[in-house]
């Protein structure tokens, strides 16, 4: 998850929550540190135009490794929802695939051309 830092959340709760999260990612944070699987940044993230400049923040490891032989190791297993509500792959892909006003996660999950990423 890349989110921007909010002082009013409490992350560590929010992962104790849900546990299917393994990276949290805040941006805008006042200093840079990590706690777990939270990584806290001071480099604002204003626009989708910086995707790439977080990878520095993923860890390579041989399951990661041997995922990437299979599928697109930037895109599986990830889905990105922009601040109007659009799912996409990607923030900063162009394809949408509905809203979350209107639409539930699991069907676009289940859409192929969103699988086929």
């Amino acid at each position: 998850m890349l989110t921007k830092y909010n002082p009013k959340i409490n992350y560590s709760k929010l992962c104790s929550k849900y546990h299917r999260l393994t990276n949290i990612i805040l941006h805008s944070s006042p200093k840079n540190y990590t706690k777990e699987i939270i990584t806290f940044t001071k480099k604002q993230m204003v626009d989708f135009s910086f995707c790439g400049a977080i990878n520095g923040y993923f860890v390579a490891n041989i399951d990661a490794y041997l995922e990437g032989l299979n599928h697109n190791s930037c895109l599986h297993k990830k889905i990105a929802i922009d601040k109007e509500g659009n799912i996409k792959n990607c923030p900063s892909m162009t394809e949408v695939f509905g809203n979350i006003k209107n639409i539930k996660l699991e069907e676009v999950l289940q859409n192929k051309d969103f699988k086929k990423y």
